[in-house]
């Protein structure tokens, strides 16, 4: 009897303590990134397009800071792959990048106003794949990087494990225009939906 009074008050205070975490983590501030580069390799390639938008925990649209075009080279633009190159074309960025005057530090500049404007001190960093993203971030923005959170939200992991544990699957599959702000506001509906769909409501 007194080993179940025991479980019972301990299930009490767990459950206790995941409702105060969560409704704590509400507060938290998540900052959706997504950027566009030349390629994937950090060590030749670079930024061409970075937008940013901060929500709460539940998905709440606080700040956006619209895209910021990074100044390219007519050589550079052309030495991408094929890829690349005929969606980037398609999409206009090929042409904003080489219109625009902004240099990377200047793009970094403006992230660090942005956030500095909105006061985060340990952002969450979100988005899909988001790790690569870091890796150029933490290359080309070191202002920006420094208000940000170790930690980051990475919407793919949660798609390979709702594939992983739900026979009933339903993937969001909606196609992306690989343009960055664009990305992102699918990235946030995605992250809703499997919340709503998938996560236990507290």
């Amino acid at each position: 009897m007194n080993s179940l009074f025991k479980l019972t008050n301990w299930l009490s205070v767990s459950h206790y303590q995941i409702r105060k975490f969560a409704k704590k983590n509400m507060t938290e501030k998540l900052i959706w990134v997504d950027c566009e580069m030349t390629g994937l390799n950090v060590d030749h390639d670079q930024l061409l397009e970075i937008a940013l938008v901060i929500t709460d925990g539940n998905f709440n649209k606080l700040d956006q800071l619209d895209p910021i075009h990074i100044n390219a080279s007519k050589q550079t633009l052309e030495s991408m792959n094929d890829w690349c190159q005929k969606q980037f074309r398609n999409n206009g960025l090929y042409e904003e990048c080489l219109r625009s005057n902004i240099r990377i530090e200047d793009a970094d500049s403006m992230l660090d106003e942005f956030m500095n404007k909105n006061k985060i001190k340990q952002g969450i960093l979100a988005g899909n794949s988001i790790a690569g993203d870091r890796q150029f971030l933490n290359k080309y923005c070191p202002k920006f990087v420094s208000y940000l959170h170790y930690r980051m939200v990475d919407v793919s992991s949660i798609k390979v494990l709702v594939d992983m544990w739900y026979k009933d699957r339903q993937f969001w599959n909606v196609s992306t225009p690989h343009r960055a702000l664009g990305d992102i506001n699918k990235s946030i509906e995605e992250l809703k939906y499997y919340k709503e769909k998938y996560f236990l409501k507290f």
